[in-house]
């Protein structure tokens, strides 16, 4: 009787061991019984998941402006739109679009054509930004120094038109360069710039100085090329 009920009790325990070896060798299967994966998102998918919510959160009607640029930084963009001041949203879904400047910038005194839609808080948020092309200018702008801020900015008036201001970098070119010290408020100049379609500031890549009295201190801008 008694090697009866040991023979009992010894094989209840190693059916106890050996059940409670295989829970702790796999507890995977206790945690998830099917022992099925659970895919992962991924860094696109979630990506795309975001623009889809963003997208969901706009709920107003398609916008269209068109004006010039009046201020932009990397989270807005101000259009003067026929008088009206129009303020836009830009985030990472906004297309910028600068022809003849691949990643080009966009820049104060552009005309361009903004697209949005209202969000919920009624703000506008950009959807795309298109900078329309300006008429091509000739490389050569003669006129009177109005003011000169030296590896900045320069700015004439011709005798003709509006004044034109122009972004001056460190490779800048001044001829001749013994009138170099010459070069100052009233000074009469010849400003050689590239063209640029994108209508943004100009940049001068060389400033002629003339003789005092080679123009009588009048000045008149090329015309620009059609």
């Amino acid at each position: 009787m008694n090697k009866l009920r040991f023979f009992t009790l010894t094989v209840i325990l190693f059916v106890l061991f050996a059940f409670t070896t295989q829970a702790y060798t796999n507890p995977l299967n206790r945690i998830n019984p099917k022992n099925t994966h659970t895919p992962q998102k991924t860094p696109g998918a979630r990506a795309t998941e975001n623009a889809i919510e963003r997208a969901e959160r706009l709920k107003g009607k398609p916008e269209h402006y068109k004006g010039t640029i009046l201020a932009v930084d990397a989270n807005s963009i101000t259009l003067d739109a026929g008088g009206n001041s129009i303020t836009a949203i830009l985030n990472a879904d906004t297309r910028i679009a600068v022809p003849g400047k691949p990643g080009g910038e966009l820049q104060a005194g552009q005309t361009a054509v903004l697209k949005g839609r209202r969000d919920e808080s009624d703000n506008l948020v950009a959807s795309a930004v298109q900078v329309i092309p300006g008429k091509p200018q000739r490389g050569h702008f003669v006129g009177t120094v109005t003011a000169y801020a030296p590896g900045t900015s320069i700015t004439i008036q011709p005798r003709k038109g509006e004044a034109i201001t122009f972004q001056i970098t460190g490779d800048i070119k001044i001829l001749p360069e013994k009138r170099a010290e010459f070069l100052t408020v009233g000074s009469f100049v010849t400003i050689i710039a590239p063209r640029d379609v994108s209508g943004g500031i100009l940049t001068a890549v060389g400033i002629v100085i003339h003789p005092a009295d080679s123009n009588g201190g009048e000045a008149e801008a090329l015309t620009p090329t059609p």
